[in-house]
């Protein structure tokens, strides 16, 4: 059981499982959360920070370096790439999705999934972000590389109910459905198909 903490004397068994899956990558800025560990860790006894993905060695021997000095082992887990059943199960068991990427080309495939998912997520208001998330509507956006900002917002999600929080996840999931049905984007190709069909004849 890959939730069963009480069983490794090394993790607490938390309240809250916060999945950071977007890799080891001084762009993925996984210091921000970190440090914002450290900063609240007498407010985050009972929460655990997972992280996950792709691993740059210097960047992951860095946190893990900061996370030894400052006795944060309790509550994070450093871990690799997940196969699929794997990244599955901590999704579907995480309270929050975090990713506090500086830079991203569109919406990453990690909060596409968490929102499909019905998972909280919060993540920086760069690029596409704010196009696919309504903050408090359908997920939450904080400041780009700002502590402050992402301080904030992540206190503010869990003093929030869970009537209003359950209505962010059903919405995050419409909008992934919304955007992203199949039969949607094969019946725009087909009307487009068409359209140009026709100039043909």
């Amino acid at each position: 059981n890959y939730f069963n903490f009480k069983k490794k004397k090394k993790f607490i068994n938390p309240s809250k499982i916060i999945f950071c899956p977007r890799g080891y990558d001084k762009i993925y800025n996984q210091f921000l959360i970190i440090k914002f560990l450290k900063k609240n860790l007498k407010k985050l006894k009972k929460f655990i920070f997972i992280f996950s993905g792709n691993i740059n060695f210097s960047e992951y021997n860095k946190l893990k370096k900061y996370v030894d000095e400052n006795k944060l082992n309790q509550n994070v887990k450093l871990l690799g790439n997940l196969n699929k059943k794997t990244y599955k199960q901590y999704l579907l068991r995480s309270d929050l999705v975090i990713s506090a990427s500086k830079s991203d080309a569109g919406l990453s495939s990690t909060i596409a999934e968490g929102m499909s998912a019905k998972c909280l997520v919060l993540c920086t208001n760069n690029r596409d972000n704010p196009y696919w998330i309504s903050d408090g509507i359908s997920g939450f956006l904080f400041k780009n590389n700002n502590l402050k900002s992402f301080e904030s917002k992540f206190f503010k999600i869990f003093n929030l109910s869970n009537k209003r929080l359950n209505k962010v996840r059903s919405s995050a999931r419409e909008v992934q459905i919304g955007n992203n049905d199949l039969n949607k984007e094969m019946q725009k190709v087909t009307t487009i198909y068409n359209k140009i069909s026709s100039y043909h004849y």
